[in-house]
Formats: C-alpha cells, structure tokens, sequence
C-alpha cells in the first residue's frame, strides 16, 4: 500500500529553482513508494492552512522553500498536533536553517536525503504565541531579513542580508531592553537581540558550529549594545564581518531554555526572517526535541 505524502512547495522562493527539478522530485518520491498529493503556496499562511486541512492522514510531510516556509509548515503541525515527520527542501535564498543542519541544497540531493533517511529530533521555539524553527531577532537585523527585496535576495543571497544590515548599523537608534533569562537579567540599551538555535542568526550573523547544539534544550542568545562613539560601531563591525563575537567587549553571549524581554514599547521582530509586530513584553521558551525532520 502506499505511503501517503503531502508536498507543499513555494514557487516564489529564491530563484524558482524548485520548478526545472520538480518533476524528478516526485519520482523520487514516487520510487521511494509515496502517493503524493502536491500543493502551492500563493500567499502568507498558505502552507499552515494546507497542513491543518490536508495533513491528517499523511505518512510524510515535505515542503519546498525558504525558511519562512518551513516556519508556516511547522507552525501547521504544532496547531494540529499531528505526529507527522517533516522533509525540507532547502529553495530559498540563503537557507540558514538548512545549512545549520548540513542540508543539501541540491534539491534532488536533498530528496534523497528524506526518503533515505530517518528521523532526528530537534529543538524549536516559541515566541509569544509564535513558533520558530531557528532564529527570533529584534533591531538591527530584523528588519534586514524581512525587509530586504525579494529580488535582492534572490541575486545576492546570504550578501544581500550582510550588505543590508551592516549598512543599517550607523543610524540604527538604540532600544532599551530588561532581558531575564534563566541564570541572569541584563539591562541596558541594545542594538540588536538574537535567540537562536542555529549558527545562522537573522540572515547575517554566523555562530561557530561548536558554539550550537540543536538538539540540547537551549537557545543561544546574542546581544550587541548600542555603540556611543565610532570606535565602539568599528568593534562590532569588525566584530560581524569576522564572526569573531566572543572578544567583542560590545557583544554579549549567552545559553537560556527561556528569556523574557521587556521594552520601553512595542518593537518589531522576525520570526525566522517573516515580520512579527512585537510587545511590550515577550517571552520565549525553548521546545525540547518539539522537530521530527528527516535527515541521513
């Protein structure tokens, strides 16, 4: 009997790429014994709403785009509740959390790579009432990831992000913020907050591999404070090009299972580089093993 997946595919995502191998795609999985039913994202939410109406009775779930993609896709399995395994792949334009996990970005690779493979469990989280696979951010690089045209990114990639946000740091204004986590509070005005679970944050900062497990029940949390004079902006820039953030006396770096942030007024951030509009007060908590994704 065969198995049934369910194929949810972007076809705005990067450069399109996923339109010339799609047909083999599904003979991979049709090869693999999959049935598969095929659907296609036109708008935001999309991909949730085709979860929660069609997921039910799915053996597999794939889906092909970006990490905003992926984040609609997991938001649908968490809602439903469904215990259903997730493929990715990898089609959009700089695939932070593909390549947090070593993810081919050869569509037919990583095709392969799901049928062939098993399933591993992985951290999420959740913002307020948000899931996110890898990164929730505020200031500096927040607007970057959802604010950056859909044109650049697909021509640049990972340097449209980088160019975008570095060029944002003079003029970006400060935020003050009270930061709680689970072994210390932090208060002071910031530029940039990052809670991650991956070595990519926000499309522009890239943590050591060594520096992240995510699978151990924790985020890590980077916080760039607000330069005041232009020695202190040189620090952090030189800090972001180099990925050298552990000697920057402008940059704070911890492990949390939940962080609570509190600020003077709403800020905005992004939820696996999609826009959020924020609150006053936010709270994120980490998702143990919350992810069954397959992988080799």
């Amino acid at each position: 009997m065969a198995k049934k997946l369910l194929f949810i595919i972007n076809p705005r995502a990067g450069v399109q790429k996923i339109s010339k191998p799609l047909l083999d795609i599904i003979q991979i999985f049709s090869d693999a014994g999959y049935l598969a039913t095929v659907l296609t994202t036109k708008k935001q939410n999309d991909a949730t709403e085709f979860v929660l109406n069609y997921g039910a009775d799915k053996d597999l779930i794939v889906c092909a785009g970006g990490d905003g993609t992926l984040n609609e896709v997991i938001a649908g399995l968490k809602k439903s509740g469904f215990d259903i395994p997730l493929g990715y792949l990898p089609a959009g334009s700089t695939n932070d959390f593909a390549a947090s996990l070593n993810l081919s970005t050869d569509l037919l690779d990583a095709a392969r790579e799901i049928v062939e493979g098993e399933v591993h469990h992985f951290d999420l989280g959740m913002l307020n009432e948000r899931y996110f696979s890898y990164v929730a951010c505020c200031g500096a690089f927040a607007k970057t990831s959802y604010g950056t045209p859909q044109n650049v990114k697909n021509i640049l990639g990972h340097l449209a992000y980088l160019l975008n946000g570095v060029k944002d740091l003079p003029s970006f204004q400060k935020i003050h913020i009270k930061i709680d986590t689970d072994e210390q509070s932090y208060d002071g005005n910031y530029i940039y907050c990052g809670v991650s679970n991956s070595t990519n944050l926000g499309g522009v900062i890239k943590l050591d591999q060594s520096l992240v497990d995510m699978s151990d029940g924790l985020f890590e949390v980077m916080m760039i404070k607000s330069p005041t004079n232009p020695l202190e902006l040189e620090k952090i820039v030189r800090a972001l090009l180099s990925s050298n953030y552990h000697d920057c006396p402008m940059i704070e770096f911890v492990r949390t299972r939940t962080a609570d942030f509190y600020f003077d007024s709403d800020v905005p951030w992004s939820i696996d580089g999609e826009y959020d509009p924020g609150a006053m007060h936010v709270h994120i908590t980490n998702l143990p093993s919350a992810l069954s994704l397959m992988k080799r």
